[in-house]
């Protein structure tokens, strides 16, 4: 099978982690860019894209080619019968425009050419369910690229989180956060302000290879590859096939392992830990946490609570099981707190990560006090002697702490910029 040229796109500053995602599903021809990857792959790749957790879009390149103004825009999509591509004929609903190292950099006058050539095409008929018609018009220096939406709408939105707290993340933002920082070595991973739990639901989606539900191919996959038989089409494109592409990732993995390409095994992770003062936080993680483990794990799991602090799930499957613990306590006790449970009272520095999306903003409100929280942040930071990421709207947090991290990141929560602190 041939292969095809994708355009994936991510929030800014994810980009390289996004490609070491990728890289755990044997996809190796990625070029880098500021908040896209250019991909070669197979067809294939689009029945993968729906278990990766941190891009955003997936485009499929219909053409690309040299150019050195704006009319030749106007040519390029005169020779293009757009509708061919698409399973849905209403025609386009959106046309976006991403520009870079370019001197055609003006997005309203590449958009303004590209709605005159497709007028013919232009529709304000929307697909809430199947997703939009979307298209897409990337220039990238003197080229320029003409993707249309594989899915027609953002991969980042999961099924499981209705319930979200105060300022909440991003899911495929938390996603990005456990590909960064979690080894494979890890068995415990735990977010000391868990809020309504996205991190460590993110986590678990991850680490055990669930796709993300409800997405369906809306361009036409079979005018896009004339030597794709029915045969593979069927198997590879139309059915949901976890299993194959669990396997492929697993020997990908171990195949690196052997020839010591890379230093990497199976991710080891089996408790996930959320603490949260706010009450209500934790009934949101809790609800969160049963959708998506009634969506995802056919609700195998055996429940427990103890004195109203701690609630603990034991999910159980045929190849493996996992804990969920919350706790509804202030961060500040929460290592004395988590060492009554007998689970976890061998946490040490090298079993065990802290990923954190840290208060600020409306979380510091009310009880979250400035003071109040800022403690409880420098409590945690010395009672766990592990590695730690906590992502922070606070460029003094290194001061606070009175530690320099080894690494930082400037992240965007949607448009908050925030970093991404290692230490």
């Amino acid at each position: 099978m041939k292969n095809h040229t994708f355009f994936i796109t991510c929030s800014f500053g994810i980009e390289s982690i996004c490609k070491k995602e990728l890289q755990l599903f044997n996809i190796e021809k990625i070029n880098l860019n500021n908040g896209f990857l250019i991909v070669n792959a197979s067809l294939n790749f689009i029945e993968l894209a729906k278990y990766l957790k941190s891009i955003n879009r997936l485009y499929y390149i219909i053409k690309e080619t040299e150019i050195s103004n704006y009319d030749e825009i106007y040519k390029i999509f005169k020779e293009i019968e757009i509708n061919d591509f698409f399973k849905n004929k209403n025609g386009i609903n959106n046309v976006d425009v991403i520009t870079q190292n370019t001197k055609l950099y003006s997005k309203k006058t590449i958009k303004a050419i590209s709605i005159k050539a497709l007028k013919n095409y232009i529709s304000d008929k929307k697909n809430k369910v199947n997703g939009n018609n979307n298209l897409s018009i990337f220039i990238v220096e003197n080229k320029v690229y003409i993707g249309l939406d594989c899915f027609g709408k953002s991969l980042h939105k999961r099924n499981y989180r209705l319930d979200g707290g105060i300022s909440p993340l991003k899911e495929n933002l938390a996603a990005s956060l456990v590909i960064n920082s979690l080894k494979f070595d890890h068995e415990y991973l735990i977010d000391p302000f868990c809020g309504s739990g996205t991190i460590i639901t993110e986590a678990i989606l991850f680490i055990y290879m669930k796709k993300n539900l409800g997405l369906f191919p809306i361009i036409n996959l079979k005018n896009l590859d004339q030597e794709l038989s029915d045969e593979i089409l069927n198997k590879y494109i139309c059915k949901d096939e976890d299993i194959e592409i669990d396997k492929e990732r697993n020997n990908n993995i171990e195949k690196k392992k052997k020839n010591n390409k890379v230093n990497i095994n199976l991710y080891n992770c089996k408790y996930f830990i959320g603490a949260d003062i706010d009450g209500n936080a934790i009934e949101n993680s809790k609800r969160n946490i049963e959708r998506m483990l009634k969506i995802y794990f056919n609700n195998s799991y055996n429940f427990r609570k103890i004195e109203n602090i701690f609630y603990i799930y034991k999910v159980c499957e045929i190849n493996y099981n996992f804990y969920i613990i919350l706790v509804n306590i202030d961060s500040y006790k929460l290592k004395e707190e988590i060492e009554k449970i007998e689970l976890l009272r061998k946490i040490d520095k090298t079993n065990a990560v802290l990923i954190s999306n840290l208060p600020y903003g409306k979380r510091l409100d009310k009880k979250f006090t400035n003071n109040n929280s800022l403690a409880a942040i420098q409590k945690v930071f010395k009672d766990f002697d592990c590695e730690k990421y906590f992502l922070s709207t606070m460029k003094f947090l290194p001061a606070l702490l009175e530690k320099q991290p080894k690494k930082k990141r400037k992240l965007y929560n949607g448009k908050i910029e925030v970093t991404l602190f290692n230490f």
